[in-house]
């Protein structure tokens, strides 16, 4: 069984809400049946590809989340890899425009 890991913080003030954990649903439920993505915190676990699982981890600004890719069907990708941690930072890194100073 392959797996990889990775760390990240939640950067939003509002933490990781709907519109970046549907954004990464999305993605997620796009990856082969063979792959396993898991979203924990504070020893909560969610998959990945569940709005539900990864809004109950409540993962407010400042949070930390640890991503975890796994394989039932030997070894994954780096590419894959690579796209699925990218995919989750940018929903876990994502600020919104205002928080950018982007809009008023």
């Amino acid at each position: 069984m392959d797996n990889h890991t990775l760390e990240l913080t939640v950067q939003d003030p509002q933490g990781l809400h709907a519109r970046p954990a549907a954004t990464l649903v999305k993605y997620m439920t796009g990856l082969p049946d063979h792959v396993a993505v898991t979203l924990e915190k504070d020893g909560r676990v969610a998959d990945a590809r569940s709005i539900i699982g990864i809004m109950t981890l409540a993962a407010g600004q400042g949070a930390k989340l640890l991503v975890r890719v796994k394989s039932t069907g030997g070894e994954l990708d780096p590419a894959l890899v690579n796209g699925i941690f990218e995919a989750t930072r940018a929903a876990v890194e994502f600020t919104t425009k205002r928080e950018r100073g982007t809009i008023n």
